[in-house]
């Protein structure tokens, strides 16, 4: 039996992201743990738009990684948005239920991300992979060779 997602019709995805959160994102490469880091992001609607502010913080030994990007509406109709990261990249992501996913390409390599929202959590993943090729009736694969994943918790 297929258990509904319920969804406000008055929040959008987005809204049910504001806030502050905390957490560990944990790099996985070849199937291993390779290191961990602190997260911390901060979601805010942006007064009088339909825009969000999507603020990550990445503190690693070296120093900290700002990612501070704006979140827009695309087509409704097909629950679109628009990450803009503010230098000329504009990524698609869609919305199905309590998740919000994206896939694009970077210089050869395909990455897939997911936002999702699920009991006290704001998770957050990113895979990558290679074009392994066609095997055959058009099908072509897709290597996994890592997996960035943050597990953020709300504390405002």
């Amino acid at each position: 039996m297929v258990t509904p997602i319920l969804i406000s019709a008055q929040e959008s995805f987005p809204d049910q992201c504001i806030g502050e959160w905390k957490g560990v994102m944990k790099i996985y490469g070849q199937g291993m743990l390779k290191d961990s880091l602190p997260v911390s992001m901060t979601i805010t609607s942006i007064t009088d738009t339909m825009a969000w502010k999507w603020k990550t913080i990445y503190r690693s030994p070296q120093g900290e990684i700002v990612k501070d990007y704006t979140l827009f509406p695309g087509e409704a109709y097909i629950n679109e948005y628009i990450l803009d990261e503010k230098n000329g990249i504009f990524l698609n992501a869609y919305v199905h239920g309590n998740k919000m996913y994206s896939n694009f390409e970077v210089q050869g390599s395909y990455l897939s991300s997911v936002y999702e929202l699920k009991d006290d959590a704001l998770i957050f993943e990113i895979i990558f992979g290679k074009d392994k090729g066609l095997t055959g009736n058009d099908i072509t694969n897709f290597s996994v060779d890592g997996l960035q994943r943050s597990v953020l918790h709300r504390i405002k």
